[in-house]
């Protein structure tokens, strides 16, 4: 009766429309339903446009699962000597107190010698 490309385009549309006229811009309305008649009108209804689908035997087909599946090799990981690292992140805050640390330490070891 309809094509499955109609019925999916008539509810885009609909879903469009109703979204469009949720959103108040209800004259978007009009550019969608001429854009859905011209594709209406245009495609084409007849049972000839639908994909005529069988099944196909291809004898080939086992043969080269029989072929994959005999030929499973072992899959070892190979061994690596790289050692993971922790994510550091600088932030500004971390330099500042070390160097205010040794702001501290040198200013204490001036008071320290006098």
């Amino acid at each position: 009766m309809f094509n499955p490309e109609i019925i999916f385009i008539t509810i885009s549309l609909l879903l469009l429309a109703g979204v469009a006229y949720w959103m108040r811009v209800p004259q978007v309305i009009i550019p969608l339903s001429i854009v859905y008649l011209l594709f209406v009108l245009l495609s084409d209804p007849s049972p000839k446009s639908l994909p005529n689908l069988k099944s196909i035997k291809n004898s080939t087909l086992g043969t080269e699962q029989k072929k994959v599946t005999k030929f499973k090799t072992k899959f070892e990981p190979l061994a690596t000597t790289i050692q993971p690292t922790p994510l550091t992140f600088d932030s500004g805050r971390t330099k500042k107190t070390l160097l205010k640390k040794r702001i501290k330490d040198q200013s204490s070891k001036a008071v320290n010698k006098h």
